[in-house]
């Protein structure tokens, strides 16, 4: 599909929004957090009774206007400042976590509005994970991302290198004791703390740490491409549907809102039938001796590392499948 100028610009006007790693793992965890907390997010309502909720919360707090500033304050033996009466502003307060605190409007009406007061989860109620592999991935992006998450929070870290699982866990507030090798990554099962287990590892160990992971009754999160081959993959979901429990692949292009809204245009046919999608993503490496190229550990060049994301992406906006491949070069 050729993308237009009215195209781009409707895009851009209505959902100019990347979704990065911190909102991605926002959108897993609340996908986890429905089924391993359900219990924890009983408060948790549908969209009619909460806003039914903030009509009816009072509003607590006091007016500037009432706010006491006769008198004054004098330090021992320092100058005296006005003395205010210690008040909080009008404010109203949801009873349930998931809800926001409403503050007083100070902006006018022509100035853009900010968003809600972030709505974090209690942390005895977020979804915890277990990192697999400290990397790039995890220690650039994932962790980092963490911080700001509202359902999602890390608490066990899986690595090779006992000097990195050291100064990562104290950087992150992991305790020793939820620091695992691989050779012990099955010990996750007697770990209550951690509910899903987050695999970033190079291609060629997803199918074994997945199939490990899932006789550890937690669920898994497995980052792209799922496995180096169709039997892999088929082996990685017997596994997880046996252990019952969720495996869900770490693609994020479904959830980014452009996206979404193109797929909506595209099947809907705003633009007519599509007839042509021209997809490109490209990445360069000036490390040789890095895993991506080595086919053992890859399983493969740049159309599982990068393309699968041009072909998902295609998957995804029409919502098909491909009946038939061909390259050339």
């Amino acid at each position: 599909m050729s993308v237009t100028n009215d195209l781009l610009n409707m895009v851009l006007r209505r959902a100019g929004q990347y979704v990065s790693r911190k909102e991605f793992l926002s959108l897993t965890g609340r996908g986890l957090a429905a089924s391993v907390a359900a219990g924890a997010l009983a408060a948790c309502q549908d969209k009619g009774a909460s806003a039914a909720d903030a009509a009816t919360t009072p509003t607590t707090g006091t007016l500037a206007a009432q706010v006491d500033a006769s008198t004054v304050y004098a330090a021992p033996g320092g100058p005296q400042v006005p003395l205010l009466e210690a008040v909080s502003p009008p404010a109203k307060v949801p009873a349930a976590a998931d809800q926001p605190i409403e503050l007083e409007a100070w902006k006018s009406a022509v100035d853009p509005k900010s968003p809600p007061t972030p709505t974090p989860l209690p942390p005895e109620q977020r979804v915890g994970y277990a990192l697999v592999g400290l990397g790039h991935l995890t220690l650039e992006e994932l962790l980092p991302a963490f911080g700001a998450c509202k359902k999602s929070k890390p608490v066990a870290l899986v690595s090779g290198s006992p000097e990195k699982l050291a100064k990562v866990a104290k950087q992150y507030g992991i305790k020793p004791t939820s620091c695992y090798s691989y050779a012990d990554y099955d010990k996750l099962k007697d770990n209550p703390e951690v509910q899903a287990i987050y695999i970033v590892l190079p291609n060629s160990m997803h199918a074994e740490y997945v199939i490990r992971g899932a006789k550890t009754g937690k669920h898994i999160l497995c980052e792209k491409p799922m496995a180096n081959s169709v039997r892999e993959c088929e082996l990685m979901i017997a596994a997880c549907k046996e252990a019952k429990v969720k495996l869900m692949i770490a693609y994020r292009i479904q959830y980014e809102p452009y996206n979404r809204l193109v797929r909506d245009m595209v099947r809907g046919q705003k633009f007519g039938k599509v007839k042509y999608i021209q997809a490109q993503n490209s990445q360069s490496s000036a490390n040789v001796d890095h895993w991506r190229h080595r086919k053992a550990l890859a399983g493969g060049g740049a159309l599982p590392d990068i393309g699968l994301y041009c072909l998902n992406t295609s998957r995804f906006l029409l919502g098909t499948e491909p009946t038939e491949v061909f390259g050339y070069m």
